[in-house]
């Protein structure tokens, strides 16, 4: 079946060269234009099968919790050792902060602070001063944000 396929497929690149080079022309430009369309993604829970129940509890857990991760630590060696390690990772790993929007989220804080005073000055727009108070609350949080909330061991 698949020899007789590329014996007509052979016959044709010979017998029409120009036409087949058209042909594999277009299929490509088609096929280029669809391969624009792939994604690659590097979640865990992509990976899994997809209608396990537990890979759906997974995945609401992943939903309903932002920063819900996995850490994985493979350590070898004796077994004191090994706990006396894990002892001494385990706050450091909970101390862990990000850092890399600090100046970013300032900056935002500061323009926030700005127009503050502005309005204050041009009079009393209190509802507009609070939706901006609210504003630099969340982006306070973001200042020093600890990376793990939860510390599971299982």
């Amino acid at each position: 079946m698949r020899e007789t396929i590329l014996k007509k497929l052979a016959n044709l690149h010979a017998s029409y060269p120009w036409r087949m080079l058209l042909i594999v022309i277009v299929m490509t430009l088609i096929l280029g234009g669809f391969s624009g369309q792939l994604t690659v993604t590097m979640r865990m829970q992509d990976l899994l099968p997809s209608g396990d129940p537990k890979v759906e509890q997974f995945n609401k857990i992943i939903d309903e919790f932002a920063t819900a991760t996995s850490i994985i630590v493979v350590v070898q060696g004796e077994e004191n050792r090994i706990k006396a390690f894990a002892d001494d990772l385990a706050p450091r790993v909970m101390d862990l902060i990000d850092t890399t929007k600090n100046a970013e989220n300032k900056e935002k804080i500061e323009r926030l602070h700005q127009k503050i005073e502005k309005l204050t000055a041009k009079g009393n727009k209190e509802s507009k001063i609070a939706e901006l108070q609210s504003q630099i609350t969340e982006l306070q949080k973001e200042i020093n944000f600890t990376l793990f909330q939860h510390w599971i061991i299982k």
